[in-house]
């Protein structure tokens, strides 16, 4: 059983047992904090609420030193494997938490790299800075150029879920900090980590090859393609497979099968086989039927006729405009017909032909519209009448008084009167011809 020192008094110590009890031994110059093998059980168990003023102080503090022992224990403690492949291979040793406890350098360029990275950037670091840090390293390195730029990183854990995680993290991380990189990411178990170990090479390169070799109908050499880089790898896969299945498992599993509809749906495939220029010739045939709907058109016309009625506005003028239109849908219909026969020759380019026909829309009609219609004449004004002034009546002259009645005198009053009615009259012609007669 293990216990703990607490306290050390003369030749006795109390010891705090994993079980939370306080036992006295004998002491063997042990130390404060001491982990010691507690042998003899028979020794008495002090009772700890009577003692507990005694030696609580001492329990908590050995308490205390336990816990922090056993963390430090566990932060040291290796927890799982990330290897990263480009063409130099690295290994990283990671504790439960992901941090970065060694990096070794699997081969030549891999301990190339290591060696040119300051050891304070890995060590105790996360493992996506830790690799980001590395990658960076290698792409200034030049072992990276637009077409070789793939990273394989597998990860390997005491447990499958943290894998899972560790891998989603490493892969975004690398996707945010290197945006020409394209990482693959991998899961490793415990015997392939040993396997690629004792070849000397890294589980992810391992892994990728053996892919290859199951994708592949003739039999490779495994050794001399874990000398290879990764970029020649990958690209051997992508002769014959998707590069992505090689991050799943179930696709690898299937690649066989697959291999030719990735023949057929990339064009810039070395092999094609028959099956092949089969589908390629089945759209073909489908473009064939399409020129059918080209005849469509012709029946766009139908609008074009519809169009012309549209001088029909014009209220009876354009009788003659309106013959216009009529021969036109006579044309129009012999088009549709004649336009299969010419869909179903070579020549699907005679059908736009009738869109002249728009043209001849008579759109000019609308001036007939404009009709304008002759002014209504305007009433002649009536000439006002003319009003004659009345005739001024003659004032009667008063009659000279005559009491004599002499004849003469009469005679001269006669004569008088005649010439009064003689100069009214006078005086009416002079006003009949000053007035002036309206037309």
């Amino acid at each position: 059983m293990k216990a703990v020192v607490l306290e050390i008094r003369d030749r006795k110590a109390a010891v705090l047992t994993h079980g939370g009890q306080i036992i006295k031994v004998a002491n063997k110059d042990y130390m404060v904090g001491q982990e010691i093998a507690v042998m003899d059980a028979s020794e008495r168990i002090v009772d700890i609420a009577k003692s507990a003023g005694k030696w609580m102080p001492a329990a908590v503090a050995a308490a205390f030193l336990v816990l922090v022992g056993r963390f430090t224990t566990l932060s040291m403690e290796p927890y799982g494997v990330v290897s990263l492949d480009v063409n130099p291979s690295i290994e990283f040793t990671i504790n439960s938490r992901d941090k970065v406890l060694s990096v070794n350098g699997v081969n030549d360029d891999g301990k190339d790299i290591i060696n040119g990275i300051d050891e304070k950037d890995l060590i105790n670091q996360t493992i996506e800075k830790a690799v980001n840090v590395t990658i960076d390293k290698i792409e200034s390195e030049g072992y990276m150029t637009a077409d070789t730029n793939y990273v394989v990183i597998a990860a390997n854990t005491v447990k499958e879920s943290h894998t899972d995680e560790l891998v989603s993290k490493i892969d975004t991380a690398v996707i945010e900090n290197n945006e020409n990189v394209e990482p693959i990411t991998i899961k490793a178990t415990d015997e392939e980590v040993t396997e690629a170990r004792a070849k000397g090479t890294s589980a992810g390169k391992m892994i990728i090859v053996s892919k290859l070799d199951s994708v592949t109908e003739e039999v490779i050499d495994k050794d001399e393609w874990l000398h290879k880089s990764v970029a020649d790898i990958v690209k051997e896969y992508d002769k014959v497979s998707d590069i992505a299945s090689l991050t799943d498992d179930s696709k690898a599993a299937t690649k066989p099968a697959s291999k030719t509809s990735n023949d057929a749906s990339d064009s810039k495939k070395e092999t094609t086989d028959k099956g092949t220029t089969e589908v390629k010739s089945t759209p073909t045939t489908t473009p064939a039927a399409t020129p059918t709907a080209t005849s469509t058109p012709a029946a766009t016309k139908a609008p074009s006729a519809t169009a012309t009625p549209t001088p029909t506005p014009t209220p009876v003028p354009t009788t003659a405009a309106a013959a216009v239109p009529t021969p036109t849908p006579a044309p129009s219909s012999g088009s549709t017909t004649t336009s299969p026969s010419e869909s179903e020759s070579p020549d699907p380019t005679a059908a736009p032909k009738p869109t002249p026909a728009p043209v001849v829309t008579p759109e000019p009609t609308p001036e007939p519209t404009p009709i304008i219609e002759p002014p209504m004449p305007e009433p002649t004004p009536e000439p006002t009448p003319i009003i004659e002034p009345p005739m001024p009546e003659p004032t009667p002259e008063p009659e000279p008084e005559n009491p004599s009645n002499d004849p003469e005198t009469e005679t001269e009053a006669g004569s008088g009167e005649t010439d009064s009615q003689a100069v009214a009259e006078d005086t009416a012609d002079t006003a009949e011809a000053d007035i002036p007669v309206e037309m």
